[in-house]
Order: structure tokens, then C-alpha cells, then sequence
């Protein structure tokens, strides 16, 4: 009955008093998680986090949490949580699950030098990229595996050489094994040097270049790419994605071009031998001429420009048909006419 007139020590006014309910509550009671998230008290909110036992709240209150203290201490309470350091941890499977889940470097490199097994000390390894913790665990780790597993992940090579040499007389397998990664982080730096020089030439060529050299990087880098697309930085491989279509379009374009001035050239050049085939100039062949005259024109006249050399070969050639037509064409225009006076001549005789 008299239950409602008297609140829960947690839902005190006071917050000494709200702060001693922190300490007392069970550790899995509601109250103390509504306590760490939502009391205005940050002693309180301290307290009952340093208590909590559910990591999905403390990482909810790492991100949310605005005040420093109870910031580092959800942060700390994680930590010692996943990595065992406490009685109350969850077993080990659920604390991989849980470390499966956090997307801060911080925690992780913590979990990957503290945690109190092997395999979870492996599982934090497999998450972190920074070389100089890889390298700390790599030559410290009690477990073999932890620190094999972190050589493993090293993309440094001075960090390597300097496991190497301080593991060269006290763990061979350790030092066997980062020299293995310093051969293949060393060649992956050779093809990325290599690679970096064939962007630079795409797009040097790109700007200005002739088709031949072009041509020629194009035949280079499929060749080269081949070789070196597994092992390429993201970086360089961005560039060289771009870099490369513009270059094939640039080369498919001067084709198209110089390939539509060739048929150009080859429509005028059988035209002409066809017309030395002729005595007479006819409707039906003038109109052929002119259908391809048309077409040669276009052909022609295709929007880009050549290379010098080409330009002036091809000109050639189309100037030289040309010519020849017209003075196919005139010559049989003026058969024609000759033909035309005699038909015209005897067939005057005949009326006579």
C-alpha cells in the first residue's frame, strides 16, 4: 500500500543516493543500464558503468557518451570485458563475437596486445593495420601463432627489417617468416614502381603523343597489367583504370580515321580503273560516278585530323584519283559529244 509513495534508491533525487544504488544493484538489473545511459549525473552514470556487464550497451555508450570521464570509463569497462580481464567476462566465444563487431582502432590494438587468449589476441591482429602495433605484438606475443599472424599483416618494410633483426638469433621461425614478407612487399613495391611509370607514360601519351607510341604503351600495358593487377596499390590501380580507356579511345579514334580516309582513297581509286574500262560516258554511269564521289567525299571528310606523315600520304593519293577522274571524265564527256555528231550525221543520211 504503501509501496507508491516511496521511489527505489535509484530513482532518488539525490544522486549520492542514486550513485550508491549503482553500487549495489545486480549487475544484470534493468535499472543499472538506465542508470549508465541516461542519468543526468555523470559520477552516476561512472559508476554505473563501471559495473556493466552487457558490451553492446558499453559500446552504445562509447559512441553516444559526451562526457570525458564516463567516456573513458564505458571505454575501459569495454576493454577488460572483451578482453577477460574481469570475473564477470563472457565466455570466450561470445567476447570473439562481440570484438567481431567493434570498428575502433583504439579498442581493437588494446584487445590485440591484452587479451587474455591467444585466439582473441589472434582475432584483434586480423583487424588492425597499423604496422608499428603489428610489429610490437610480432616480436613480443607469447603465443607463436599471435605473432606470426601479425608479421603476416605487416605492409611495412622497415618495420619488417626490424623484426628481422631482432629476432634473428632468438626466433627463427618469426624471422623466417618476415623475411618471406619483406621478398613479397619488396616485389609488390618493384610492380607498383613499374605500374607507376606506365600511368605516367598513358597519361604523358594521353596529352600528346603520336599513334605509333601510343599503339605501342597500349600493347606494353596489357601486357604489364597482366602481370601486376593482384598485387597493385588501390591508388595506381585507380589511375591506371582511368588512364588506360582514354588512351585505347584515342587510339580506336585516329583509326576510325585514318581507316575512313583509306576507303576514301580506295573508293576513288576503283572509280578511276572503272572509268578506263569505258568508251562512253552514260546516264547510268554518271550516276554510279556521282553516288561515289558522294561517298568518298564523306569518307573524306570525317571530323579529326591526322599525323603529318599520314595526312600527306593519303592527300596524295585521294589528289592523284581525283585527277584521274576528272580527266577520265572529260575525256569521255567529249567521246560522247563525238559520238553523238556521228549517230546525229548518218542519221541525217539515212532521211535523205
Amino acid at each position: 500500500m504503501f509501496a507508491r509513495f516511496f521511489k527505489p534508491k535509484w530513482q532518488h533525487k539525490d544522486p549520492i543516493k542514486r550513485r550508491q544504488a549503482a553500487i549495489e544493484l545486480a549487475q544484470d538489473d534493468p535499472a543499472l543500464l538506465t542508470l549508465a545511459q541516461e542519468d543526468e549525473s555523470p559520477e552516476v552514470r561512472s559508476t554505473a558503468v563501471s559495473r556493466l556487464l552487457d558490451a553492446q550497451v558499453l559500446s552504445q555508450i562509447v559512441v553516444k557518451e559526451r562526457n570525458n570521464e564516463v567516456l573513458q570509463k564505458a571505454r575501459s569497462r569495454l576493454q577488460d570485458l572483451i578482453c577477460g580481464e574481469v570475473e564477470e567476462a563472457p565466455p570466450l566465444s561470445e567476447r570473439i563475437h562481440i570484438l567481431d563487431q567493434v570498428d575502433s582502432n583504439g579498442l581493437l590494438e588494446h584487445i590485440a596486445r591484452h587479451g587474455n587468449e591467444a585466439e582473441l589476441r589472434r582475432r584483434g591482429v586480423m583487424s588492425i593495420h597499423n604496422p608499428e602495433v603489428l610489429a610490437e605484438i610480432g616480436l613480443s606475443d607469447r603465443s607463436v601463432e599471435v605473432r606470426t599472424s601479425a608479421i603476416e599483416r605487416i605492409d611495412n618494410i622497415s618495420a619488417l627489417e626490424r623484426i628481422v633483426k631482432a629476432t634473428k638469433k632468438s626466433d627463427k621461425r618469426v624471422t623466417q617468416l618476415a623475411r618471406q614478407r619483406l621478398t613479397t612487399l619488396r616485389r609488390r613495391r618493384e610492380k607498383n614502381q613499374q605500374l607507376s611509370k606506365l600511368c605516367d607514360t598513358i597519361q604523358t601519351l594521353c596529352q600528346k603523343g603520336t599513334y605509333a607510341a601510343r599503339q605501342s604503351a597500349l600493347l606494353k600495358a596489357d601486357r604489364e597489367w597482366s602481370q601486376v593487377s593482384e598485387v597493385v596499390d588501390v591508388a595506381l590501380k585507380k589511375r591506371y583504370i582511368e588512364a588506360f580507356p582514354r588512351l585505347v579511345e584515342l587510339c580506336d579514334r585516329y583509326r576510325n580515321i585514318k581507316t575512313s580516309k583509306q576507303k576514301a582513297c580506295h573508293l576513288l581509286e576503283e572509280l578511276a580503273n572503272a572509268l578506263r574500262q569505258e568508251e562512253e560516258l552514260s546516264d547510268e554511269l554518271e550516276q554510279r560516278m556521282q553516288a561515289t564521289l558522294a561517298e568518298a567525299n564523306e569518307c573524306w571528310n570525317i571530323e579529326g585530323k591526322l599525323e603529318d606523315a599520314d595526312e600527306k600520304l593519303l592527300s596524295q593519293r585521294y589528289r592523284r584519283f581525283a585527277e584521274a577522274i576528272i580527266e577520265r571524265q572529260t575525256w569521255l564527256h567529249e567521246n560522247a559529244l563525238a559520238a553523238q555528231r556521228i549517230r546525229e550525221f548518218f542519221k541525217k543520211m539515212e532521211m535523205q
